[in-house]
């Protein structure tokens, strides 16, 4: 469903009244539409290049204090920084670092681990 008459470069008012409530029909209706005819794309603001990571997700939530986060991060972060700068396997990362997490369906003898010379 198009709202917007590309040709007509203007809203489709039938619509408008068709699919939206007046509250937001009228919104739209005040919305700003650039006369050239771009793409949108999706930016994430907190990198160089625009690219999301989960790294830079991750370091956004930990470090701004009135981000609302019901508990802090499982695990310590020191450690949880080691384990992504090994050269291992990223699937091994990801296994270690969801055990750092202690999350529920990763289960582990009380052993310590090695990884080369890493202890984990």
């Amino acid at each position: 469903m198009d709202l917007w008459s590309t040709s007509a470069k203007r809203w489709d008012e039938q619509k408008l009244q068709q699919y939206l409530s007046s509250e937001d029909a009228d919104q739209t209706r005040r919305m700003y539409i650039p006369h050239q005819n771009i793409n949108d794309e999706t930016v994430w603001h907190s990198t160089k290049d625009g690219e999301y990571y989960v790294k830079s997700g991750y370091w956004l939530s930990t470090h701004f204090p009135e981000a609302v986060i019901s508990q802090p991060p499982y695990g310590n972060p020191v450690l949880k920084a080691r384990i992504w700068k090994t050269s291992i396997l990223p699937k091994l990362k990801h296994f270690l670092w969801r055990i750092l997490l202690e999350e529920q369906d990763v289960y582990l003898a009380d052993q310590v681990m090695w990884i080369g010379r890493v202890r984990i």
